[in-house]
């Protein structure tokens, strides 16, 4: 199976976007949220704007996106502040504060 890449915009949107909900949840609930909640928030609310960064109309997996978290992580823009194994499916669920320096009140 050949592993696609994905664009820089389409990361960089994808980002911004989880960033900006993941404020706001933090503001809301004062507690950090878990990814797959981030990514199934961002699958129910996508935009036109990332639809038309995809070349072809192709659908990102949820392996993509957590790929996109995973880097989102490693560049600094979001933290893991604790992780648990999910009891459905034992897959390892991360719960993630947003870096405040990284995105700066005034984006917000």
């Amino acid at each position: 199976m050949k592993k696609r890449s994905i664009p820089w915009k389409t990361y960089l949107n994808f980002c911004i976007q989880v960033c900006n909900q993941l404020k706001k949840l933090e503001i809301e609930w004062k507690q950090p949220q878990s990814d797959i909640s981030l990514i199934s928030w961002f699958m129910a609310n996508k935009t036109k704007k990332i639809r038309s960064l995809l070349k072809n109309g192709d659908e990102l997996t949820i392996e993509e996106y957590n790929l996109m978290i995973s880097k989102a992580v490693e560049d600094g823009m979001l933290h893991v502040v604790d992780s648990y194994l999910d009891p459905i499916d034992g897959s390892n669920v991360r719960l993630l504060s947003i870096d405040k320096f990284f995105f700066p009140e005034i984006w917000f």
